[in-house]
């Protein structure tokens, strides 16, 4: 078949196709008339006004709500313990932050991805009016149209203050609104702001505390909240949403305006308590949970205060933790932990007196410090015989545990690795032909060590 045929073919089956008929959509139920609308939205929720922005077809609906500091007697709580200076939680933070300079933050969005499709419904603003009062306002959009007068209103709303605070906002809140501000024309920069999130401080303080570090879970464990109105589940409210997008029944969102209006008290109490625990956590009785030791022993080791550090670890040994008492094997990590600590800040006498003090444990448990006292005694001490003869009652002990294990049928060398092992008997090695190069007696006194000869 030549071309001329091909393409007649072609143009007959062209002529000859009928596409399926497209289905219709189902009826969208009328909402009715705006001012209608307006007059249920204003009646079911108390305070609400609308502000037009451009004409009709740019619409915001602020709700504000003020909640006295201290109250958990009313719809929301906002229990406190004051600390002035939010600086101690990052360093990107403007220096002499005053109380009512932060804005604390959060949305609501019509979608849990950060995809192009998402966009934020509702954006809640909170702020300390005063040491005794908390305002909350809440800008809310009723359809897609209104969004850019939404992000503009929110604009405004935060060009007082000189941060901003929010609970994964670097990961999800802040990155949606730069690219909403995008696809509405507006410049993104605009949402750059010196910005504290509250996140990585909780999974810092209490990651391995609670079953998880949700905003929930740490307002009810950490700050005592009981929530008399919420959602059953956040990740239900996109679906809330589009359920008054159809009908405009504002009935529908009044659970996830209270949602948002707690959480943003939270925001707020969460910023101050995590504060006060970052400056004052040497003082008896602030930490209350053992996360919060080892979070904040570490963060002074990044800050380079290793000294710092090792004193909390020491204060965790003797505290009286929220979450039960300390069993022997967390109580041998916090000494060894401590001892690391003062070896990084180098007071390496402090970190051989707690090695020493773990000789008498169990060698299932101790080995660590053994081999850290041997160390210090062969590089630091230069004491070659007394590391010889710790490392050799380590082997020892090894190879009794071995014989145990040999007549029991246990599995031996369940209390210390392969490798360490290994690392011992090199080390012991190397410990003679120091010991013979320098013509010690083989009857010195290893008191010292904590072992008899």
């Amino acid at each position: 078949m030549d071309i001329a045929s091909r393409l007649d073919a072609l143009f007959l089956k062209k002529k000859l196709y009928e596409p399926p008929a497209p289905t219709e959509a189902p009826p969208r139920r009328d909402a009715g008339p705006w001012p209608e609308r307006a007059e249920r939205f204003l009646a079911a929720f108390h305070g609400a006004r609308i502000e037009e922005r451009g004409g009709a077809d740019c619409r915001v609906i602020r709700m504000r709500t003020d909640i006295a500091v201290g109250d958990e007697a009313g719809a929301y709580s906002l229990p406190m313990r004051w600390h002035g200076d939010l600086g101690v939680l990052g360093a990107e933070l403007p220096p002499d932050l005053g109380l009512g300079e932060v804005a604390y933050l959060d949305t609501e969005t019509t979608g849990l991805s950060r995809g192009s499709g998402t966009i934020a419904f509702l954006i809640g603003i909170g702020w300390f009016e005063s040491p005794e009062r908390f305002a909350v306002e809440l800008l809310f959009a009723e359809d897609f149209c209104h969004e850019r007068a939404l992000l503009e209103a929110a604009l405004e709303r935060l060009r007082p203050f000189r941060a901003l605070a929010t609970y994964n906002g670097a990961g999800f809140d802040l990155p949606l609104l730069r690219t909403r501000a995008v696809m509405n024309r507006m410049r993104p920069s605009d949402w750059r702001w010196p910005h504290l999130d509250l996140l990585p401080w909780a999974r810092r303080l209490w990651k391995g505390a609670f079953e998880n570090c949700r905003l929930g879970t740490i307002e009810r464990r950490v700050l005592g909240i009981a929530r008399t109105r919420d959602v059953a589940d956040s990740a239900e409210i996109p679906a809330l949403w589009q359920a008054f997008a159809r009908d405009g029944d504002p009935a529908r969102l009044g659970d996830v305006f209270a949602h948002n209006i707690q959480d943003i008290a939270t925001l707020g109490a969460l910023a101050h308590h995590a504060a006060g625990l970052r400056a004052r956590c040497e003082e008896p009785g602030v930490l209350a949970w053992r996360t919060e030791f080892w979070g904040l022993a570490r963060l002074f080791e990044r800050e380079g205060d290793c000294a710092r550090g090792a004193a909390l670890m020491a204060m965790a040994a003797r505290a009286e933790w929220a979450d039960g008492e300390a069993t022997a094997a967390e109580a041998d990590a916090f000494a060894m932990e401590e001892a690391r600590l003062w070896r990084r800040a180098g007071m390496l006498q402090r970190a051989a007196v707690l090695w020493r003090g773990m000789l008498a444990r169990p060698l299932a448990s101790a080995w660590p410090a053994w081999i850290e006292l041997a160390k210090h005694l062969e590089h630091r001490e230069r004491a070659w015989d007394e590391a010889l003869r710790l490392v050799e009652g380590a082997l020892r002990q090894l190879e009794l545990e071995e014989d145990l294990a040999s007549l029991t049928g246990r599995a031996a060398g369940a209390s210390c690795p392969v490798a360490v092992r290994d690392d011992l008997r090199k080390r012991a090695a190397r410990l003679r032909r120091k010991h013979a190069s320098s013509g010690a007696g083989s009857g010195e006194n290893v008191a010292g060590a904590g072992l008899s000869p």
